[in-house]
């Protein structure tokens, strides 16, 4: 594990160059979708999958730190905005001004708190990766199963750029996202589900806790797909 820290530090150089041409969040989508590239590439070739595990595993850790840094910045600013409220409200005389500042420091809060889900995903990731170097005999299953994963996020990161970089093209962006829809229910719940029934004999040996990781691993995926199909939905609406 003594290649982790080089490793996240090469994530963090990969996500510098890309931002010299693209916009801070354009350029972490870029760098996940690259690193998904990198694991399914790996995977398929059956090449050095021990370090294209590890390089998952440093760019999870560095996706962390970086979650973790927004949230520390978003509850910080809400903090202020709340301080601030409490020092001006005795002063306020108009209620609009006192609710506008109230939904501002809500946004806030909802921007730190809305890291959550994906700082559970990737600490259940991680740790289902290291079962895969520590424990051979579940290496197989575990990287076909990640594998299943990393390559249902392909279509979610492409529709993510094209929302980015061509926001003019309603109908781009809506055939991307029902290309995503497609993919993402694909993998996630038909692939998902024939892979984990394959399996289970080795997954109830993982014991409780690990059978809850992935059960929450899985209930995200269909959670997903349901908020996809909605979306497909009300862009039917938009085009009735």
């Amino acid at each position: 594990m003594s290649c982790i820290i080089p490793i996240m530090a090469a994530w963090h150089l990969s996500f510098m160059e890309i931002s010299k041409h693209k916009p801070e969040a354009v350029s972490k989508n870029l760098n996940h979708l690259l690193h998904s590239l990198i694991f399914i590439a790996h995977y398929a070739s059956d090449y050095n999958l021990s370090y294209a595990t590890h390089i998952s595993i440093g760019f999870y850790l560095y996706d962390t730190v970086c979650l973790m840094q927004s949230a520390m910045q978003l509850f910080c600013v809400a903090s202020v905005e709340k301080i601030m409220q409490k020092a001006t409200a005795t002063e306020a005389t108009a209620t609009g001004a006192t609710a506008t500042g109230a939904t501002a420091t809500g946004a806030t809060a909802t921007g730190a708190t809305a890291t959550s889900p994906y700082l559970l995903h990737h600490a259940i990731t991680i740790y289902l990766l290291n079962i895969a170097i520590t424990e051979p005999v579940y290496a197989a299953s575990m990287l076909r199963g990640y594998c299943i994963l990393e390559t249902s996020n392909i279509m979610l990161y492409v529709s993510y750029h094209v929302r980015k970089e061509h926001a003019d093209r309603k109908e781009l962006i809506m055939l991307s996202e029902l290309v995503q829809l497609g993919w993402y229910t694909y993998y996630r719940i038909f692939k998902l589900t024939a892979f984990l029934y394959t399996i289970r004999a080795e997954a109830f040996q993982l014991g409780i806790g690990g059978c809850a990781m992935l059960a929450t691993v899985y209930a995200m995926g269909v959670l997903w797909s349901y908020k996809l199909l909605i979306k497909n939905m009300r862009n039917c609406k938009t085009i009735a």
